[in-house]
């Protein structure tokens, strides 16, 4: 008992962390976030928010997407809806969170978007293209690190939008919550749409 008591104690703490963390960051930015989180000692981020976005962590990124999409299909598509259905899966949240915030789209943005469209149709090609580079993608190693580095990414994407709604829309906290969390993870959207096209209506998604 006095164990279950010391992790509902730890339970409570990392919560209490993570509550005050995002609210903070939905006020005041991420910056002030992590300066909350190192002044109470709690947590060092500091350094995760210098790491560079291009080219490590969005390639990681569309390569996670590629496979994904690859193994969604199997190959079968043409090459086209594939290319396609990869962009949706990997920065269709961001596109549609950036719509619904009155943004323009990552893919309009000047600097990031020539970028990422390279960066995506590399991965694809290399996942969907190259069997060789695909066996060593999925290679359980390799592939766990890749997939590491790509929730970093789905991270960062979802901390860069919501500094960007604590500039341009202050205020705004719930629309800054509930859009930069799907600014990093609204792909699966597109994929569960892929899967009710497929398979069927009442095939379970993600």
């Amino acid at each position: 008992r006095e164990r279950e008591r010391e992790r509902a104690g730890w339970m409570m703490e990392d919560l209490d962390k993570v509550v005050g963390a995002v609210k903070i960051l939905v006020q005041r930015g991420s910056i002030a976030s992590v300066e909350w989180l190192q002044a109470e000692r709690r947590l060092d981020l500091a350094w995760y928010l210098h790491i560079p976005v291009f080219p490590g962590l969005v390639f990681a990124h569309a390569l996670f997407a590629a496979d994904a999409a690859h193994r969604m299909t199997q190959g079968s598509q043409f090459w086209v809806k594939s290319v396609v259905l990869t962009y949706l899966l990997a920065f269709g949240g961001s596109h549609v969170a950036s719509l619904l915030a009155g943004f323009p789209t990552p893919l309009v943005t000047a600097g990031v978007g020539n970028r990422i469209v390279l960066y995506l149709v590399v991965a694809w090609w290399l996942i969907h293209m190259v069997e060789p580079v695909r066996r060593v993608y999925r290679w359980r190693p390799v592939h766990t690190i890749l997939s590491i580095i790509a929730a970093a990414a789905k991270c960062r994407a979802i901390i860069t939008f919501v500094d960007r709604m604590v500039v341009e829309r202050p205020g705004a906290q719930v629309a800054a919550f509930l859009l930069g969390g799907l600014a990093g993870s609204g792909g699966s959207l597109f994929a569960s749409l892929e899967i009710k096209i497929r398979r069927g209506i009442h095939e379970p998604s993600e």
